[in-house]
């Protein structure tokens, strides 16, 4: 029984990653300039959305492929969303 309860956890568990990782490929895919590949690049090089929101345009400039500009455009649309969510009571 305990094994079964284990295997169901980690089954739950790695569903919970994946709807995870899927909403914010869609969130950065929706970024106008950005790619399947420079969603990736910024994932890889950052480890986690939350890292990536964190993220100055200074620092999402360093990934290859961001320049200024899109570093900027980047930044300003996670912050925008990150305000909107705040203010609807969000995460």
């Amino acid at each position: 029984v305990q094994r079964l309860r284990d295997e169901a956890h980690r089954f739950a568990i790695t569903f919970q990653r994946q709807q995870r990782s899927s909403a914010i490929q869609s969130e950065l895919s929706a970024i106008p300039g950005l790619g399947e590949e420079r969603v990736r690049r910024l994932l890889k090089h950052f480890g986690s959305a939350k890292r990536v929101r964190a993220a100055s345009p200074e620092q999402i400039a360093e990934v290859q492929g961001f320049g200024p500009g899109l570093a900027e455009q980047v930044f300003t649309s996670l912050r925008t969303d990150t305000v909107e969510d705040e203010g609807r009571g969000g995460s």
